[in-house]
């Protein structure tokens, strides 16, 4: 073992190859961000459509969980929606009124907000919409408005 683990190493060094840093894709129409895909679908669909359709692509609606990562989504939507373009990433506190939860089971630990949101304005409001008009933050809404969504997978 230890044989086999200099001759990939001594092999490495002679041919200058990184063999420890593999380069992680996307599919066509997808972007890298650190190591998952973010893919925008212009056709606007309602809360539970959107993810629906994500899934068919093998992806869930974007979790977001980092400033870095929000701001990446933020540019990314300036790109390919528009400016002023709200759109459905995963939050939701469907389960529990203002105990919010990405559809992707990861941890709800980076937040950005709205000023005075999420307010479940009219005790209907459980879906979280990315406003990048509105600096990027995020609002709670109606989970029956359309709109158009960012799905979000693991790269490979």
């Amino acid at each position: 073992m230890l044989t086999a683990t200099l001759l990939v190493c001594a092999f490495a060094a002679l041919t200058g190859a990184d063999v420890f840093n593999v380069a992680l894709s996307c599919p066509v129409d997808w972007k890298l961000f650190g190591d998952h895909c973010f893919h925008l679908v212009s056709r606007q669909m309602t809360w539970v459509d959107a993810q629906k359709n994500c899934e068919t692509l093998d992806a869930n609606l974007a979790s977001i969980q980092s400033i870095e990562e929000q701001m990446f989504v933020k540019s990314f939507i300036q790109l390919h929606a528009g400016e002023n373009e709200e759109v459905w990433i995963g939050g939701s506190d469907c389960q529990q009124e203002f105990v919010f939860f990405w559809i992707d089971g990861a941890s709800f630990k980076f937040t950005n907000w709205c000023p005075k949101e999420p307010d479940n304005s009219g005790k209907n409001q459980h879906c979280i919409q990315f406003n990048y008009g509105a600096e990027g933050c995020w609002d709670d809404v109606g989970c029956s408005s359309s709109r158009p969504s960012v799905c979000r997978k693991a790269s490979h």
